[in-house]
């Protein structure tokens, strides 16, 4: 379930189960006045829907259904969404999406998961696992990516899912 809860009312149910199969709503995000949702799991997953008001959800994107929507970030003022495989990490390929001019675009094929994005520092920075190893990529542009960090190989880091924030 979603809920809208403005100021101190009581919430309301804006999203029960928009989707016609098994993906359910997981990663929530606003950007330029408007509610993106991405589905997670599997069945009808690999979508981000928009959302109308009342209890529409318009699909904005559709992907391969066994991707998941892991996280979304505003960067140099556009929309981006990484996705994963559900489940364990896979030799399948997974992306890392741009929003433009109302449409989804791949900006970068992967294997692995990339499990989340954060813009710092006038750079896009995406955190992947391939099962071997928990990298750090990043781009300056939005289109072009570099591999950043390997943890695991500077750090001893076990594989696995990493989240970012900025810190000082």
């Amino acid at each position: 379930l979603v809920h809208l809860c403005p100021g101190d009312a009581t919430s309301e149910v804006i999203c029960e189960d928009p989707w016609d199969g098994d993906g359910v709503p997981g990663r929530i995000f606003k950007f330029d006045g408007t509610v993106y949702l991405g589905s997670i799991t599997t069945g009808n997953s690999g979508k981000i829907y928009r959302y109308e008001g009342g209890l529409t959800w318009a699909e904005d994107a559709a992907f391969n259904v066994d991707l998941s929507v892991a996280s979304f970030a505003i960067f140099h003022g556009e929309l981006y969404a990484s996705m994963y495989v559900s489940g364990t990490p896979d030799p399948a390929t997974d992306k890392i999406l741009r929003r433009r001019s109302g449409a989804w675009a791949s900006v970068h094929d992967a294997t692995g998961d990339f499990h989340s994005l954060y813009a710092f520092n006038e750079q896009l920075f995406a955190a992947r696992e391939t099962g071997a190893a928990t990298e750090i990529w990043v781009s300056s542009d939005g289109d072009t990516w570099t591999l950043d960090e390997d943890l695991s190989a500077t750090f001893g880091v076990t594989p696995g899912e990493v989240h970012m924030v900025a810190w000082n």
